[in-house]
This record gives structure tokens, C-alpha cells and sequence, in this order.
């Protein structure tokens, strides 16, 4: 059960990383 809440939080984590990042990338072509 710990595993599967885990797992969920650096699937969550990695998305938003994920996302952040690719903000980051528009904002410098601008």
C-alpha cells in the first residue's frame, strides 16, 4: 500500500517537473 502511494507521488512529481520545464523552454524561445 506505502509503494502504490509512493509510486503515485513521483508519477505526480515527474509531471509537474515535467511541466514546469517545458514552460520554462517556451518562455526562452520568447
Amino acid at each position: 500500500m506505502k509503494g502504490k502511494i509512493y509510486l503515485k507521488f513521483l508519477i505526480i512529481i515527474s509531471l509537474a517537473l515535467s511541466l514546469i520545464g517545458a514552460t520554462y523552454s517556451i518562455n526562452e524561445e520568447i
